[in-house]
Formats: C-alpha cells, sequence, structure tokens
C-alpha cells in the first residue's frame, strides 16, 4: 500500500535491493527507520512495517552496501492513528507517549469512568426531580451507576428517563441489542484483522526456539546458561575467599564497638554496685 497507519505492513518492489540480508543496512520510510521489521525477500523485493514516523508523506529509501543509498520514485502517507478508548480491542502496540492524547486531545488524563458512554439508551435523558435521599431509601444497596456490581435498572430508568414513554423504552432496548451485535461484530473483525501479525509472531517465536535450541545443544553441551552458571558460580566462589577475611573483621569490629555502645549508654547501672560499695565503706550514706 502507499498509505497506511503506524505498523503497517509494506512491501517494497524495485531494483537493486542489496545481495542478500547482511547487505541491507538502511530501511527508511516517511524519515523513521524501519531497518529492525526489514525482511529481505529478494533483490527485488523487501517487507517491513511503518514505524511512527513524525513526517506525514515521504521516500521509501533502501541503502545497501553494494550499492549504497537509493532513490524512490514514490512515496507512503502516514495516516494518523484512530482513537480509541482505553478498553477497546487493538491489534497492535498503542503508543504510550501519546495514550491520553489520542483519546481527550489534551495532555492531561482523564479517569476510564469518565469515558463510558454518556446515554447508554440512546434516548432523551431527562433528570428526575426526586431526591437522592428518596432514591437511595427506595433502593438500599444498589446504585444508578451501570459499572457498578450493585446497579439497579429501576433507579437508573428513575433517575434518567423517568417521563420517557413505553414506545421510547423499547426503542431503549433495540438500540442496546444493536450496540450488543455491533460489538460482536467487532470482536470478529479484531480476530480477523490481527490473524497475520499473530501467524507472524508466532513464526518468530518458532525461529528463535529452534534458534536457541540448536546453540544450546552444539554450543554448550545441552544448555545455553549452563556455562554462564559456571562462570557466575566461580566468581562468586573467588569473591568470597578474596573478601572472606576482611568480611570476618568487619564483623568483629561491629560486634565490638556496638558492646561499648551499650557499655556507655548503661554506664550508670554498671558502675552502681562499686559506687554503692564505695559509699559503705565512707560511710556516706543515709
Amino acid at each position: 500500500p502507499n498509505e497506511g497507519v503506524a505498523w503497517t505492513k509494506v512491501t517494497i518492489r524495485g531494483e537493486n535491493l542489496g545481495t542478500g540480508p547482511t547487505d541491507l543496512i538502511g530501511l527508511t520510510i516517511c524519515g523513521h527507520n524501519c531497518l529492525l521489521t526489514a525482511e529481505w525477500m529478494s533483490a527485488s523485493k523487501i517487507v517491513c512495517r511503518v514505524g511512527q514516523a513524525k513526517n506525514d508523506k515521504g521516500d521509501i529509501i533502501v541503502t545497501t552496501k553494494s550499492g549504497g543509498k537509493g532513490t524512490s520514485t514514490v512515496s507512503f502517507k502516514l495516516l494518523k492513528t484512530e482513537k480509541i478508548g482505553i478498553l477497546d480491542q487493538s491489534a497492535v502496540w498503542v503508543d504510550e507517549i501519546n495514550y491520553y492524547d489520542m483519546r481527550t486531545d489534551r495532555n492531561k488524563g482523564v479517569p476510564p469512568l469518565s469515558l463510558r458512554p454518556a446515554n447508554p439508551l440512546g434516548i432523551e435523558i431527562n433528570k428526575g426531580k426526586i431526591p437522592q435521599k428518596e432514591l437511595e431509601t427506595l433502593f438500599p444497596g444498589k446504585s444508578a451507576d451501570f459499572t457498578s456490581e450493585n446497579f439497579s435498572a429501576a433507579w437508573y430508568l428513575i433517575e434518567n428517563h423517568s417521563t420517557a414513554s413505553f414506545d421510547q423504552l423499547k426503542m431503549a432496548v433495540i438500540n442496546l441489542k444493536k450496540q450488543a451485535n455491533k460489538k460482536n461484530e467487532g470482536n470478529l473483525q479484531y480476530v480477523k484483522g490481527g490473524l497475520s501479525t499473530f501467524f507472524e509472531a508466532q513464526d518468530a517465536l518458532s525461529a528463535i526456539h529452534q534458534k536457541l535450541e540448536a546453540d544450546g545443544t552444539e554450543k554448550v553441551e545441552g544448555s545455553m546458561t549452563q556455562k554462564l552458571e559456571n562462570i557466575l558460580n566461580r566468581a562468586s566462589n573467588t569473591a568470597d575467599t578474596l573478601f572472606q577475611e576482611v568480611l570476618g573483621r568487619k564483623d568483629k569490629a561491629d560486634s565490638t564497638r556496638n558492646a561499648l555502645n551499650v557499655l556507655q549508654r548503661f554506664k550508670f547501672l554498671f558502675n552502681l554496685p562499686l559506687n554503692i560499695e564505695r559509699n559503705i565503706q565512707k560511710g556516706d550514706y543515709d
């Protein structure tokens, strides 16, 4: 495609795109470096994903060791990311730097509950004049907040749609059913749209696992971490040997220092028997 949002998969076709994966040293789309996601297929085909570019529109530039920096006859247009809610599903990673900016169009974040639909029934809201305390008495332990576990539909209707007619309430039921069906369809579309990303991630994990197993059995005799563990154990034993005597002297000095502090703090009690005996010998007592 010649346009798309961030992380869109792009297939680049051209001439002299390198002699192999190691020959590819640079790939930019709209000024963003896409080399980490690039997959060299042939000298005329490269597949990659567009990153979070700063420019809305720019060239696709391929750089190779053998041919140097190339030129582009086509351009790519980066579309703005669709605004999604905090609880909405997304097949791609949402940049956390602009997490709240994309949802509220301001720098200050807002609580998740404030993003809930203001009118889930889709009919006109008419606040009743029944006092809040009276409603609390009629529905003890309940709440008109539809996100609460103790939600009471009757309380919500009395508080927000007390003057609604029966036909309006039937229309509200139809609206709720439409929202539920739309959500189910959205989940299905989300799964279908993310299948390619899932399979790519699965293939990458399988390749990493096979590489780890091959390196572990061939280079480290059964385990990639065994050699590292042996090195760390030897380093720990060497450190214990070098510093054991120093640490022992430090512990002894700390014990002596603590004992002297106790003697200094309770010096009066330790000297009390001797002072009593001296005063008895002098007859200096009542």
